[in-house]
């Protein structure tokens, strides 16, 4: 959202045929409809996995894999290899501002674009740096989730964050339903990270993959819970979560 106009946008990671690009639209509310606008491309931008977005026409991505081969690909990941990246871009130009990752996967910034969130779906972590001016970033916290985790969505209302989740790895490569599907996972992390808090991790939401398989994403407003899968429908639940944000020092230094 631009804080000047009111106006939405949105930035939508494309695997196009002929390499992978980051495509910006306008939200028409109104009309239901998006209002194309332009393209991004630069050289370090491939093997785009999620996108945070620091202005009109700029953005930190993450770079799941090195390797650009079938081949190099599967080595990274059953190899545990830390090749993934963050690319910081400004519109124009592309930088490296993170290295040495173990599959960088889901992005999140805070509305004030001063703290970054990142997941790292072989790491079993999501890591927390502030922003600096020159688009560089400060490691504030580590904090382990001990399962492979998708995309991070902010709740702006309490600023937790809400993180699809795979349990058991080796499943989300078969995709099929029956006992061997890859079950669901939906975490939720209360974090202030400007107090730096003890975080608070709950797990909110588990499905052995009957209802739905693979959760990649999952949304949180006041109560209400979408969870999106890698090929699946959404599912949605009402959830009744009895902390936010704001209270974690209160119930620790209770």
């Amino acid at each position: 959202e631009n804080p000047r106009t009111g106006r939405i946008s949105l930035f939508l990671v494309n695997h196009a045929p002929d390499g992978d690009r980051v495509d910006l639209f306008d939200v028409d509310f109104a009309n239901i409809r998006l209002i194309y606008k332009r393209s991004f491309r630069h050289p370090l931008l491939y093997n785009i996995n999620d996108i945070a977005p620091t202005g009109e026409s700029s953005f930190f991505a993450t770079i799941d894999q090195y390797s650009t081969s079938h081949k190099g690909k599967v080595w990274e990941i059953f190899g545990f290899l830390a090749w993934g990246r963050v690319v910081h871009f400004d519109g124009a130009q592309a930088k490296v501002v993170l290295e040495g990752l173990n599959y960088p996967n889901g992005l999140a910034i805070t509305r004030d674009k001063r703290y970054l969130y990142l997941a790292e779906f072989l790491g079993q972590s999501v890591t927390v740096y502030e922003v600096q001016r020159d688009h560089s970033l400060k490691l504030v916290r580590e904090i382990p989730t001990h399962t492979h985790i998708d995309n991070i969505e902010l709740d702006h209302h309490t600023g937790d964050m809400w993180i699809g989740a795979h349990p058991i790895l080796f499943r989300i490569f078969t995709m099929k339903k029956g006992p061997s599907a890859p079950p669901s996972q939906v975490l939720r992390i209360a974090y202030d990270p400007v107090a730096d808090s003890i975080p608070e991790v709950n797990e909110v939401f588990m499905d052995d993959g009957g209802l739905i398989m693979g959760a990649s994403a999952a949304a949180h407003w006041k109560g209400r819970l979408l969870v999106g899968g890698v090929f699946e429908r959404l599912v949605y639940c009402e959830v009744n979560v009895p902390f936010t944000a704001e209270d974690i020092v209160d119930r620790w230094t209770i």
